[in-house]
C-alpha cells in the first residue's frame, strides 16, 4: 500500500463505458498515479487479488457486481483500500447510501477533471494522515516493531487468509528467559536496550514486506510467516537464536516456540486463536524446559 506517497498512489478505476474508462485512466495517470482498469465488478474482483490499491475508484452502474456492491467487497477483504463512488446527479441518495456505507467520496458525472483531481488529493492527503496515526497506534514506540493490539488484530485475520487462498502460515512466540532477573541486574534502561535490539534482530532476519514482528509486551516478541513451510520457519528462527547469542546479555536466552496456523472452520474463530496461541506457549514451554536457547517447532 502507498499511504506514505500520495502523489504517486495505485488507483483502480471501475467503469463499463470503454471511452470514459480510457480518458479516466488516462487523466488520474497523467497526474502521476499508477492505474489500472477495470470494465465491471468482477474483473476488478479479480484485480484486487493481484495488487495492492490505495484507491478504487468505480462507478455506480456497472455489471457483475455494482458500485455499492463493490464497496462492500472492498471493505470486506481490503479494508485499507479506499472507494469514491461516481455516479449520475440522479442518483444522489445512492452516493450518500455509499458515503454511509464507508466510501470517501462521491464525483457526479459527467466527471470533471478539475473536480476529479481535487478530490483524489483531498482523499489520499487523509488517507496519508489516517496512515500515519493508524502506525502510531498499533506500533510499539521503544521496538518500532508491532505492538499487541496490531496482533489481536492481524493474527486471525492472516490466518484466515492463508487458508481463503490456500497457502501455509506459521506463528513464533519468542520469550526471554531469565529478563526480569537481568533488569533488576543491569536496571530497567539496560533492559530496554536489550528489547531494542532483539526487535531489530527480528527484522532484520525475517522477510521484509511478508513477516509481521511483533512486541507482545515484558519478555515476549511474536513473528507471523506467511507463506512459508516448517523448515523455512525453523530455519527464520535460529538465525534469530544465533544472531542473540552474539551479544552475549548475561545469563538471558530465548525459548521460541514455531507452530502452524491452519484454521480449523469446526470452531469459532474465538476458539480457534486460543487453540492455536495455546500451542505456541506449548512449544515454548517445551523449548524451556529442553534447555532453553532453542526453537521448538510444531506442524
Amino acid at each position: 500500500m502507498n499511504t506514505d506517497r500520495p502523489n504517486n498512489a495505485f488507483i483502480l478505476i471501475v467503469n463499463n463505458n470503454e471511452l470514459v474508462l480510457s480518458s479516466l485512466t488516462l487523466l488520474v495517470s497523467s497526474l502521476g498515479h499508477t492505474c489500472y482498469a477495470a470494465g465491471n465488478g468482477f474483473e476488478a474482483a479479480e484485480i484486487l487479488k493481484e495488487n495492492s490499491f490505495d484507491l478504487v475508484l468505480s462507478d455506480l452502474d456497472i455489471p457483475e457486481m455494482d458500485g455499492l456492491d463493490l464497496l462492500h467487497h472492498v471493505q470486506k477483504y481490503y479494508p485499507n483500500t479506499d472507494v469514491i463512488i461516481s455516479a449520475d446527479f440522479e442518483e444522489w441518495e445512492q452516493c450518500v447510501l455509499a458515503i454511509s456505507n464507508g466510501a470517501v467520496d462521491f464525483l457526479f458525472k459527467p466527471v470533471k477533471q478539475v473536480e476529479l483531481e481535487i478530490k483524489l488529493a483531498r482523499a489520499l492527503r487523509e488517507r496519508t494522515i489516517a496512515g500515519q496515526l493508524r502506525k502510531l497506534i498499533i506500533h510499539d514506540s521503544l521496538t518500532n516493531l508491532y505492538n499487541r493490539q496490531a496482533f489481536n488484530t492481524h493474527f486471525l485475520r492472516e490466518a484466515e487468509r492463508a487458508s481463503r487462498q490456500n497457502y501455509t502460515i506459521f506463528f513464533a512466540l519468542i520469550h526471554i528467559d531469565s529478563f526480569a532477573e537481568y533488569c533488576l541486574t543491569n536496571g530497567t534502561a539496560k533492559g530496554d536496550e536489550l528489547l531494542v535490539i532483539l526487535g531489530k534482530i527480528l527484522f532484520e532476519c525475517s522477510r521484509q514486506s511478508v513477516d509481521l514482528c511483533y512486541y507482545l509486551g515484558e519478555c515476549e516478541f511474536g513473528l507471523l510467516l506467511p507463506q512459508t513451510s516448517g523448515d523455512q520457519a525453523t530455519e527464520i528462527v535460529q538465525r534469530i537464536l544465533l544472531n542473540y547469542v552474539e551479544y552475549h546479555f548475561d545469563t538471558t536466552s530465548l525459548s521460541i516456540g514455531v507452530v502452524s496456523c491452519q484454521r480449523d472452520s469446526q470452531i469459532t474463530v474465538e476458539e480457534d486463536e486460543k487453540r492455536m496461541i495455546k500451542r505456541a506457549e506449548q512449544a515454548v514451554n517445551d523449548a524451556r524446559r529442553s534447555g532453553k536457547n532453542c526453537a521448538i517447532c510444531r506442524i
